[in-house]
């Protein structure tokens, strides 16, 4: 892997050319994903560097997250399809292959490095999981401790445990938004179908849907209102007379609006609370997490 600086044509230090990140993409949750990967990457390369872990051992790691960090790369680059957009495939398939290199990753690393990134996994761990899981509960325990000079396997293998849980957490709450997405859409979509089938009615055969009222001295509709005595004893006449076409339209259009304002307050609300935890976290796939809600 080619590990020189990049000058401002493309070149490194030495005259050679540096990879590309990727992109542009479609989305920024691609764009943050790919950044993050380039980010592993490099960490790879340290990791393997000062790793303490045997040597053939420690070359069938770092090439076990490099394989994880091409899939999630090319998924990432790849143009997105409407129907893995619904169903959420391409975010699942990058952000598991991104997890899965971070696990490999503080396997492979030194203790420093570990102990280095254990404030961060613990406030991302705090974010994620509940205060009774064990998992959160031996890891604080180890931040309490205080004990930073040495990292046992087994207090490796807990740390381990707790960020892949968090991980799992965190993509269990994007599906959860992403289905409650795909409920409104749907819902929206049926009650349009709906609207536009109950104006169509309305506009060949106006007094079929009775849309004006009779409140005092007056008859109103959607459109016009017009006054009527007080003492009158048959109103459809005037209702009749009052009803336009165009009140339908009107009453639908009027309506689909305030209903769509609610649909999408209500989505955002549910998307920005699920992903409030996933954006306060200090840097552990805060970025990308927070922004797959969509392809």
């Amino acid at each position: 892997m080619n590990t020189t600086h990049a000058s401002a044509d493309g070149l490194g230090v030495n005259g050679d050319t540096v990879p590309a990140i990727g992109g542009p993409t479609s989305s920024s949750w691609r764009e943050d994903a790919l950044a993050r990967i380039a980010e592993l990457e490099m960490l790879t390369v340290m990791a393997r560097a000062r790793t303490t872990v045997a040597e053939g051992v420690a070359d069938e790691m770092a090439a076990t997250i490099r394989r994880h960090l091409d899939t999630a790369k090319r998924t990432a680059e790849q143009p997105a399809g409407r129907r893995a957009g619904i169903a959420g495939a391409d975010v699942t398939r990058v952000l598991t292959n991104i997890h899965a290199a971070e696990a490999d990753l503080l396997r492979l690393a030194p203790t420093e490095y570990v102990l280095g990134q254990l404030p961060t996994l613990h406030a991302y761990v705090r974010e994620h999981l509940p205060a009774r899981d064990p998992r959160r509960a031996r890891l604080e325990a180890l931040v309490r401790s205080g004990d930073r000079g040495k990292l046992a396997e087994s207090q490796r293998g807990m740390i381990v445990a707790a960020a892949r849980e968090a991980n799992a957490e965190a993509r269990r709450e994007v599906t959860r938004v992403r289905s409650f997405r795909n409920v409104l859409l749907v819902s929206a979509a049926i009650l349009t179908l709906a609207a536009i089938a109950l104006a169509v009615v309305g506009i060949v055969e106006p007094n079929a849907v009775p849309l004006c009222f009779h409140p005092d001295a007056k008859v109103v509709c959607p459109t016009e209102e017009v006054a009527v005595p007080r003492d009158i004893g048959d109103i459809d006449g005037p209702i009749a007379a009052t009803t336009s076409p165009t009140s339908s339209f009107v009453a639908i259009a009027t309506s689909a609006t305030a209903a769509n304002a609610s649909s999408r307050s209500s989505s955002i609300s549910s998307i920005a609370h699920s992903s409030s935890g996933a954006a306060s976290a200090t840097g552990w796939n805060s970025s990308i997490v927070s922004h797959c809600t969509g392809g």
